[in-house]
């Protein structure tokens, strides 16, 4: 086992900072118990793959590499971890261990581990992200909550992880100290919807930025990220600390900006007040760096709704495009059945999102 056994790391897909904090954390604890971590599968005994569930689309990445791998090495053991395994049609057998979120402390047998998972603290991730123009490979993560509090009707994720649990105010204080100490003064507040922070303990997003800079005065803060919703709800209580340059950076996925797909999205909020907001932050800080989400080809929406929010994008520094991928579990799904988009719509949406990524009008594009 330790020093005798060498794993591989191969996940799907490499554009979700969550699954790639808890990809960091595995590849952690391994390096803490003394196992070998290769850079080549075929000198692997086991190998770590895996996948974000936001679409079934991604989701069919994870199951689909689990298969192919489980056929090229019937010999290994696979390890198929991330939340797509907690939504996988797959079933566990002697050489296939499905985990996620929930149970991976399970590792801690398996590996036999002198350092078990809880121990293990993530400040950087390792090099499992690649899409980010600004970051987030050499920030210093601070995970403050899982799942979310929100129902958009075409997201997985709320049925893989539930509803939000949020970290106690002290335990995300002591993990932002043990940063500190290292004579960084830069954190990513990272969760699936920061904004959902602190609801099952009845906090909130500013009051923990607020605990966080009374107790740490010079640190700056990314949010990685924050539902419209919440950013409009908590914008006031916001404020203060986006003039002191306290907040540096925040994610606000917007996803599109057209009302009527807004509805069906199950997203509640003005895009007028969300544009006016976002000027408002220029405003009070011209350095500040926001970035959005916006999703390709979700049912009923045509080309010229496509096109308004491209446009609504460029509000933003860095943009990217992320495809709509028919989530058979979710609401959506009944939109795709009864309005699935012809080839040719599709084809052109494509089309207009790459002529956008030549102008340098969106940064990236995630199929």
């Amino acid at each position: 086992m330790p020093g005798e056994t060498s794993i591989y790391f191969e996940p799907a897909n490499r554009s979700c900072e969550n699954y790639s904090y808890l990809l960091s954390k595995v590849y952690y604890f391994l390096i803490k118990n003394n196992y070998a971590v290769v850079w080549n599968r075929v000198e692997a005994d086991i190998i770590i793959a895996g996948s974000c569930c936001v679409t079934d689309l991604v989701l069919s990445q994870g199951d689909d590499l689990i298969q192919r791998l489980q056929k090229e090495y019937p010999e290994k053991i696979i390890i198929y971890l991330g939340c797509a395994s907690s939504l996988t049609s797959l079933y566990e057998n002697k050489n296939l261990l499905i985990l996620n979120q929930d149970n991976v402390e399970k590792l801690d047998v398996f590996f036999k581990a002198s350092t078990t998972m809880s121990e293990i603290h993530v400040d950087y991730l390792v090099a499992f992200l690649e899409y980010q123009k600004y970051g987030h490979r050499n920030d210093n993560m601070v995970n403050i909550s899982k799942g979310c509090a929100n129902k958009c009707s075409y997201c997985n994720i709320k049925l893989a992880k539930g509803n939000v649990v949020s970290k106690s105010v002290d335990t995300i204080l002591c993990d932002i100290a043990r940063i500190v100490a290292k004579k960084e003064d830069v954190i990513t507040l990272l969760s699936d919807d920061c904004g959902s922070y602190g609801l099952d303990i009845s906090l909130t997003l500013p009051e923990l930025i607020k605990a966080i800079n009374t107790k740490f005065m010079n640190v700056k803060i990314k949010v990685y990220n924050i539902h419209p919703m919440f950013f409009i709800r908590y914008f006031e209580a916001l404020t203060p600390f986006i003039i002191s340059k306290t907040i540096i950076f925040m994610t606000i996925p917007i996803q599109t900006s057209v009302q009527r797909i807004l509805a069906l999205m199950n997203r509640s909020y003005d895009m007028e007040v969300v544009r006016q907001l976002i000027l408002k932050v220029r405003e009070f800080n011209e350095k500040v760096i926001l970035t959005t989400h916006v999703m390709l080809n979700f049912p009923t929406e045509t080309m010229e709704e496509f096109r308004m929010s491209l446009e609504y994008a460029k509000l933003f520094n860095y943009n990217i495009i992320c495809a709509y991928g028919d989530n058979l579990r979710t609401k959506s799904h009944e939109y795709f059945l009864e309005f699935k988009d012809s080839d040719e719509l599709l084809i052109a949406k494509q089309a207009l999102a790459q002529e956008y990524l030549d102008k340098k009008f969106i940064d990236g594009i995630i199929v």
